[in-house]
């Protein structure tokens, strides 16, 4: 929450993050999502608050209204011995 309220946001009020050149990011009626792009094309249609985090091993797809619930993934990859995730 405080990275998409910190941060530069689009016309759409997009969060975009990125390394320069890793990446590319397009939209079509998408608002207020946070996206980390991690070298190839995220492409949102018409997705509205929205976290969008996509790393070499995980892509994490979430409403950011229950961000906090990401603990819960995190326990679950623990009870399944997928630690090589977290």
């Amino acid at each position: 929450k405080v990275v998409f309220d910190l941060t530069k946001k689009d016309q759409n009020g997009n969060v975009i993050l990125r390394e320069e050149g890793s990446g590319e990011f397009v939209e079509h009626q998408s608002r207020d999502n946070l996206v980390s792009v991690n070298g190839r094309l995220v492409a949102l249609v018409d997705v509205e608050d929205m976290i969008v985090i996509d790393t070499n091993e995980i892509l994490l797809v979430m409403p950011k209204s229950k961000s906090q619930d990401v603990k819960k993934i995190v326990e679950k990859l623990k009870q399944e011995k997928k630690k090589n995730f977290l």
